[in-house]
């Protein structure tokens, strides 16, 4: 593609030098305009734009149509009407043949609306990107990872920004659990009153420079992009039990990028863009996937946890300083998150200690104070159910040490500042909220996330729910098992811990738990408790199926990313798991909303992998994966979507699978 651009534009450059040429040297014309010499200047004008359509309309009507022939009356009209038609679009439409040569690279690409006319691409890309990127997570014991809503922010009024914020949305649409992501552009977000976003991505272009040639551009761009739970983070934090259980993690990636585009693109940079976009979606998808995996997904929550908004005004000595509100929403367990941008001359410490002694005075009170560092101070003040902490923001450098940049101690410039406000849902919402997940068909997953919020009823009717239900959850069971331990009830703590173990064979997370398992096997004076293999006996206990050469099909029913866990002893009595669960797709292919994942769990060794699957006649989707790895047995098992949503039927056989025996096969129980 690339060459031949360069051929094709060689091959016009020389015709379009011929013909000029020619028409110099040409001593009679047919008569367009009626005079040979009104019509040689027309033709020498239409050669200043170099476009290709009026190098064609010459060589029709200048080279070869012969000077002695009777123009007809509209033949005139037509050639002349052609020429200032193509003259005035050569300079605003982007398409090759009409556009003028030289005006290519600066033509315009988009529509009033900034969106593309039309997009069509007939061109190639080399492109080099190299990243420097940094991670910070905090998390406890049930965090949980929510990214439903992400707003993409732009921080810069430009096109190639646009254009990756655009196609950077597509592909995190794409996410599983991912259903709504806005974007928006120069700096702004959505309008204040709404729910809460899951997910703040920041893109800022930093530097760019360009090489614009007639179909053959090069780019060179240096983008940050943040992503986090709030848009600006301080370096200081403050978690108590009302703390809403979602991991806080600030993400940030410093791009930088070159390529070399040949060939048309109605849009200017488009495939840079979406090269861009690749990568970046990539390694937010690589990371999303991580935490995804190792916390799981906050699940869906009642109403009651999220506030209902209310407007928020910052106190007086806030005021004085002329802030910029940004926003202000509603959220999880708060019925108002705003943020406001102040600027503060002199030092950012001396500037929040003034702030701090004032707002004390109207009875705030100071719950946490860092003002040791200059370049990174933050004050923590709270009053009745309203938080507000004012801090300055820090960057974090790919080198991982917290590095700030100084101010110009010559031109003195001012001090940016952030101020964080919240009003949380008052105890007595809070209860009202935690009471709906009890009222409900309780979700023994979900109580675990809030039970640090629980009040000593609550807590007391979530053990009895563990014992009555939780024997196939490892976060139930270890849950019960701490719980024991501290009623000093040792022998139930140690069968719990001994089913938590086996449980786990099957969980994609069990490195989360080893560290509560270590340390409940002390507290229960058997350190290698924790290390011990399971007795293959609890696998069977715990719910898993267990197959041998001769164990007939059998089937259960599951909803989504629900395990189902299938075990076999070798002949020296070590174990092998096999666990499937139906999750959602990553989108690719029609009619393939989920996939088939698997994963075989041995001593010290874990394989996994997963089968999109396809679309069955009667219009369902159904996956199928064979696993060799199970100490010479052949495990075949298929998945098939049942009527009901998000429900599923798994069949499991051993050596070979009928394709009709999933229809004939009862489910079994769990």
């Amino acid at each position: 593609m690339r060459y031949l651009f360069y051929v094709l534009l060689v091959g016009y450059g020389v015709v379009w030098l011929g013909l000029l040429v020619h028409c110099i040297c040409r001593r009679r014309f047919f008569p367009i305009l009626g005079d040979e010499r009104k019509t040689r200047w027309l033709w020498l004008a239409s050669f200043v734009f170099v476009n290709p359509l009026m190098t064609l309309l010459y060589l029709v009507f200048g080279a070869f149509k012969s000077p002695a022939a009777r123009p007809k009356p509209w033949s005139s009209a037509v050639v002349v009407s052609g020429l200032a038609v193509i003259g005035v679009l050569g300079f605003v439409v982007n398409f090759p043949g009409l556009t003028h040569l030289w005006m290519e690279p600066l033509v315009g690409h988009s529509g009033a609306d900034g969106k593309p006319i039309f997009h069509a691409e007939a061109a190639r890309i080399e492109a080099e990107n190299r990243t420097e990127s940094t991670s910070a997570v905090t998390s406890g014991d049930n965090t949980r990872f929510a990214c439903r809503r992400i707003v993409i922010v732009n921080e810069n009024h430009d096109g190639l920004l646009r254009m990756v914020a655009d196609d950077l949305a597509g592909r995190l649409a794409d996410l599983p659990h991912v259903e709504q992501v806005a974007v928006y552009g120069g700096g702004r977000f959505p309008p204040d009153g709404q729910l809460a976003p899951d997910v703040y991505v920041r893109l800022r272009l930093q530097e760019t420079s360009t090489t614009n040639l007639p179909y053959a551009r090069q780019l060179k761009a240096t983008l940050v992009t943040a992503a986090g739970l709030v848009p600006w983070a301080s370096r200081a934090g403050y978690i108590d039990h009302r703390n809403p259980p979602l991991l806080r993690f600030d993400w940030q990636e410093t791009l930088h990028h070159k390529s070399s585009t040949t060939g048309y693109e109605s849009q200017k940079h488009s495939m840079a863009a979406k090269n861009i976009a690749e990568h970046i979606g990539g390694e937010l998808e690589k990371s999303f996937s991580q935490w995804r995996d190792k916390f799981g997904p906050m699940p869906e929550l009642p109403a009651a946890f999220h506030g209902t908004f209310r407007p928020a005004e910052l106190p007086g000595p806030l005021r004085e300083l002329g802030p910029q509100k940004l926003f202000s929403y509603f959220g999880l367990l708060k019925h108002n998150e705003s943020f406001w941008r102040l600027e503060v001359r002199g030092g950012a410490a001396q500037a929040l200690k003034q702030i701090r002694s004032k707002l004390a005075a109207q009875g705030w009170r100071d719950l946490m104070s860092s003002l040791s560092d200059e370049e990174g101070p933050s004050v923590l003040m709270q009053k009745g159910d309203v938080r507000i902490k004012i801090f300055r923001p820090f960057r974090r450098e790919p080198t991982g040490v917290w590095i700030f940049k100084r101010a110009d101690e010559e031109k003195p410039r001012p001090i940016t500042l952030y101020a964080h406000y919240q009003q949380r849902l008052s105890d007595k919402e809070l209860a009202a909220a935690l009471e709906k997940l009890f009222s409900q068909p309780a979700q023994l997953e979900t109580l675990a996330i809030f039970e640090h919020m629980f009040d000593q009823t609550q807590r007391q009717r979530f053990i009895n729910l563990l014992e009555q239900h939780g024997s196939s959850q490892p976060s139930a069971l270890m849950r019960l098992a701490e719980h024991y331990e501290a009623r000093k009830q040792t022998e139930k703590a140690r069968r719990a811990l001994e089913r938590v173990k086996a449980l786990l064979w099957s969980a994609e997370n069990r490195d989360a738990f080893q560290g509560r398992i270590r340390s409940l096997a002390e507290k229960l004076g058997d350190e290698k408790l924790a290390d011990r293999p399971p007795d293959p006996a609890l696998f069977e206990e715990v719910g898993f199926i267990k197959v041998s050469q001769n164990s007939p099909p059998t089937a259960r029913e599951v909803g989504l990313d629900e395990p189902v866990g299938v075990y076999q002893t070798g002949p020296g009595g070590e174990p092998a798991v096999l666990t499937l669960r139906v999750v959602p797709s990553d989108g690719s292919g029609a009619g393939r909303p989920y996939k088939l994942k698997h994963m075989c769990t041995k001593p010290n060794i874990r394989s996994w992998g997963s089968d999109q699957g396809d679309t069955a006649p009667n219009g369902r989707w159904r996956a199928t994966h064979v696993e060799h790895d199970m100490d010479g047995l052949s495990i075949h098992c298929k998945a098939v979507a049942l009527e009901a949503k998000d429900r599923f039927r798994i069949f499991i056989g051993v050596g070979r699978m009928p394709a009709d025996d999933i229809e004939d096969v009862e489910p079994s129980g769990s």
